[in-house]
């Protein structure tokens, strides 16, 4: 079933700038509502008003774009030094043609490999006495990683 490889999240991955200075942000959250800008696959869409007088935000990547690229997935803007991705790859002499995100589309079954390689260093944090051992794959399963 293709929809087992694509994004289950709870809350996105956004910058400080996003989401405003208030504690008490009222979110509403559509799965599979849109797809990624840059994978194009399906993923779960946040939307809130940060302030009374904000406008409304809304992701626009999905998170394992947004990991992959160390981004907010609003702006589009790095996490760490919250400038534009171009500034920060050109800054850090870091590819940034790398297709990572985009060249294994629509794998029915599997998950995407940068999703897979995350998982592969979630799983090492939470299971560090089992090791993967060759052959093996990482997917998601609701809210677990599973090796078969």
């Amino acid at each position: 079933h293709e929809a087992d490889a694509w994004e289950h999240s709870n809350f996105p991955i956004i910058c400080e700038s996003c989401l405003d200075d208030n504690p008490y942000v009222r979110m509403t959250r559509a799965e599979y509502d849109k797809e990624c800008k840059i994978c194009t696959r399906p993923f779960t869409v946040f939307r809130w008003r940060p302030g009374r007088d904000a406008r409304y935000k809304k992701t626009q990547i999905c998170q394992t774009c947004s990991k992959l690229k160390n981004v907010c997935q609003v702006c589009l803007l790095d996490l760490e030094y919250g400038l534009p991705v171009q500034v920060r790859d050109t800054a850090l002499s870091i590819d940034s043609n790398d297709s990572s995100c985009t060249q294994h589309r629509n794998v029915s079954n599997t998950l995407l490999q940068p999703e897979r390689a995350v998982l592969l260093a979630e799983w090492a944090i939470l299971q560090p006495e089992r090791p993967v051992l060759q052959g093996e794959r990482p997917i998601l399963q609701g809210e677990r990683v599973v090796l078969v």
